[in-house]
């Protein structure tokens, strides 16, 4: 089996839950129920500045990036992943500078889209997810149209994303994340993107009464792929 490498800390609380729904894999698919049954993994927890708010230093955060993945190649990581949906942009730079292989989460969503065959998605994510592009871009090259959110409603994200980041008003993050998940089915949207790893921990499917393609799930669903290969 090989080693994972995951750069989190982006932020912490779904680093810990990526980690565990890794876990939760393997029981469910692999009966694993030794420490042995599981696969050996390092996690970086990278303590990156702001790029949720606003970005506070790229060139910092670029050179993180690049420590970040040579501890974990360093380790003897077989590949990496970054667990943060606002910074998969920065995946090509990082793999320049080491020789093992990366998952792109973007592409892991769209196809995970595409395989379940929703037609129209809205994507909720980071004012960096959104302006990228890339995962709206990734999902149209799959034949999936998007739906993204109105300025307004990208300020309400990023203020529910801040509140779960500060582990203290999960009540009121919830409350608005809903009320855009409301807003997005009355338009006949097929399915929401979590495409930040932060979401999942305050809203569940039933509760959104959508389907949710959770970027937790899918990157580690590819992830254990690419570990048992």
């Amino acid at each position: 089996m090989k080693t994972i490498g995951i750069i989190g800390g982006m932020g912490p609380e779904a680093t810990a839950a990526f980690y565990m729904e890794i876990v939760r894999i393997f029981q469910r698919r692999f009966n694993a129920r030794h420490d042995a049954d599981y696969p050996a993994m390092i996690i970086y927890s990278l303590p990156a500045p702001d790029v949720i708010e606003r970005m506070e230093d790229e060139k910092r955060l670029v050179e993180m990036f690049r420590d970040a993945v040579k501890k974990l190649e360093d380790g003897g990581a077989d590949f990496f992943v970054l667990a943060c949906n606002s910074v998969q942009k920065y995946l090509p730079v990082m793999g320049r500078v080491v020789s093992i292989p990366y998952l792109d989460l973007n592409k892991e969503l769209a196809r995970a889209v595409s395989e379940r065959g929703y037609g129209e998605v809205c994507i909720l994510g980071s004012e960096a997810t959104l302006q990228d592009g890339l995962l709206e871009q990734a999902c149209r090259d799959k034949g999936v149209s998007v739906v993204t959110p109105s300025e307004t409603e990208r300020a309400t994200l990023t203020r529910v994303i801040m509140n779960i980041l500060s582990g203290n008003a999960y009540t009121e993050a919830r409350r608005d994340l809903l009320k855009i998940i409301s807003k997005m089915r009355s338009r006949g949207i097929h399915a929401v993107v979590l495409a930040c790893t932060d979401l999942r921990l305050v809203v569940s499917e039933e509760e959104a009464g959508l389907p949710l393609v959770d970027s937790v799930e899918v990157l580690a669903e590819a992830t254990v792929e690419a570990a048992v290969e």
